[in-house]
């Protein structure tokens, strides 16, 4: 006796399955169809990259010229997460280059991950020419912060570029990328386009850095930095109550100006300033407070000229000011500078303590 299995009917959607599929065997799917268009696009880019990497100025132009309508798309392409064309040639420092890439509709797109702008880069490498002509057609990435928050401000004075700070911070910005920003006391407000005292996130400002290393220039450069603030009265605050505060401007820093030298004594800070640093400090005569002569005339009245700069926000992993990473630092030239416009010498700093540490 012999068994045999039938075949079991398959249900109406796989018939109708099989039946379309084998109609459609020979159909190739569009899907999977090369793209011939985007194949042409992606070699072009490719070619542009070569010449933009390696410098070669009448090849990207006569690359450019030879693209056509999709000059932008192809200018604009950055194939697994690379660095845009624009930033390459930013970085290079190629200003002939920048500018056909501009002229050909290269945005100023930053990194995805790094953060980093065509005019971080140019400001980074001390590309002055090139970074005037970034600001000039994205002024907004003044204010892209990096991954490290690092502002394009922070990479001038990193690297000790002045002619590049003094772009940046004398350049016509329009109103609408202007912030308000106010001094610590709260009575000086100013309007500009980035915050001049950030802090990245190891807690360093600009001018903080340019003390830690020791660049009088840069630091100079940056104290002679002056922009039209309005002066706000704090009713809170009166002439009494700043008297009693010991002559310290009205400036609360934690302990830092609380009384005179003869009622408290002197800080731990105060004790390791060298004999020259003190007898600077007693030529310049700081007890009088913070106001330079000229400006003392200023009081009370709007649109006052002064420097945005905070010289004794705390800083670091160390939380001490610039005066005093100049002075470990033994940078004679650059404690002058900063006790010259008003550096505060009584401010203790306050290292962040560890909660792990067991004591």
């Amino acid at each position: 006796m012999s068994w045999k299995f039938g075949e079991v009917p398959k249900p109406g959607a796989e018939q109708a399955f099989d039946a379309c599929d084998y109609f459609v065997d020979e159909v190739i799917e569009p899907w999977k169809i090369p793209d011939t268009r985007e194949q042409i696009r992606s070699q072009k880019h490719r070619a542009l990259r070569e010449a933009v990497t390696a410098t070669d100025e009448a090849a990207v132009q006569l690359l450019l010229e030879s693209i056509g309508s999709d000059r932008e798309i192809i200018v604009n392409m950055a194939p697994g997460g690379a660095n845009t064309l624009l930033f390459i040639a930013a970085q290079a420092g190629s200003e002939r280059i920048v500018q056909l890439l501009l002229e050909a509709g290269a945005d100023g797109r930053a990194h995805a991950v790094t953060k980093y702008s065509p005019l971080y880069t140019a400001v980074h490498n001390g590309h002055t020419q090139v970074a005037a002509l970034l600001l000039d057609r994205f002024p907004e990435l003044v204010q892209q912060v990096t991954v490290e928050r690092w502002l394009p401000f922070h990479a001038a004075c990193i690297n000790g570029h002045c002619a590049v700070v003094e772009l940046l911070i004398k350049h016509p910005y329009v109103e609408e990328l202007l912030g308000v920003y106010r001094s610590p006391s709260g009575e000086l407000e100013w309007r500009l386009p980035f915050d001049p005292n950030a802090q990245d996130v190891a807690g360093q400002t600009a001018l903080y850095v340019g003390c830690l290393l020791g660049n009088p220039q840069l630091v100079e450069t940056l104290l002679k930095w002056r922009v039209k603030c309005v002066r706000h009265t704090l009713a809170s605050t009166t002439d009494h109550e700043q008297a009693e505060m010991g002559g310290s401007g009205g400036r609360d820093h934690g302990g830092g100006g609380g009384g005179s030298s003869s009622s408290n004594p002197l800080s731990p800070t105060s004790r390791k300033i060298s004999f020259g640093i003190q007898s600077i400090m007693s030529r310049l005569s700081l007890s009088g407070g913070r106001t330079d002569p000229s400006e003392e005339g200023e009081e009370g009245q709007q649109g006052e000229m002064r420097c945005p700069l905070d010289l004794d926000i705390l800083c670091g992993a160390a939380r001490e000011t610039a005066l005093l990473a100049a002075v470990r630092g033994g940078f004679l030239d650059v404690v002058t500078i900063l006790l010259e416009n008003g550096a505060d010498p009584n401010v203790i700093a306050r290292a962040v303590e560890d909660q792990n540490d067991p004591k």
